[in-house]
């Protein structure tokens, strides 16, 4: 695999930029019924009804579409330290999705999740370092967080990483880890579940949330 197919491979991953949300990846409710249980538990203070009545409302499963009123479960639930809700939070200010893009304070809550093991947060927050989005443009920082997903498995931060590698930018340039990265990557399933994988901050097991 040659250099300029890896480039095209990574250059059609930056107009999505961020690994968004997926809706299935939390158990949503189908009814109204389930909704109004949804909201007791969150108004409750219950930080993972609060999660998923976000996701609800960002997609319309139950109620109707609002993106601000999922952001304002997002970040009671993000305040509270779910990575999940952080990171989701963090994907709707970096693409402006209620105003205009607001990369700064996507890093903050990237940061915040990336920092417990969160791998679409540290792939997310990987890019703006590599962009210089909201953040001053690192390729060290850019490789560092792109690599903390990459080595949970995430098939997106591996194909990015094998970019970095083709180029040296903020790792050794080695052409050869480049193409076994892309084909590594290549031969997974391109899922956005595989990049919700944790990594608990003492190095401890991964469990999938």
């Amino acid at each position: 695999m040659g250099k300029a197919k890896i480039l095209l491979a990574f250059v059609a991953l930056l107009p999505v930029c961020a690994i968004a949300q997926s809706p299935s990846s939390a158990i949503m409710p189908k009814t109204n019924g389930d909704i109004a249980e949804l909201s007791r538990k969150a108004v409750s203070g219950d930080t993972r009804a609060q999660l998923q009545l976000g996701i609800a409302f960002e997609f319309g499963q139950g109620v109707n579409k609002n993106i601000e009123e999922a952001m304002h479960w997002y970040r009671i639930a993000a305040d509270r330290g779910d990575p999940e809700a952080q990171t989701n939070l963090g994907y709707l200010y970096e693409i402006g999705s209620t105003g205009p893009e607001n990369p700064a304070e996507a890093a903050k809550w990237y940061l915040r999740a990336a920092v417990s093991g969160f791998a679409r947060a540290q792939f997310n927050l990987g890019t703006l370092y590599l962009r210089g989005a909201g953040v001053g443009r690192s390729d060290e920082d850019a490789a560092h967080w792109i690599g903390e997903a990459a080595d949970v498995g995430c098939p997106t931060a591996v194909a990015a990483l094998g970019y970095l590698y083709t180029y040296g930018k903020g790792v050794p340039l080695d052409e050869q880890k480049a193409r076994q990265l892309i084909e590594k990557s290549e031969k997974k399933k391109n899922d956005p579940r595989l990049c919700v994988a944790f990594r608990q901050a003492n190095d401890g097991p991964l469990v999938r949330r």
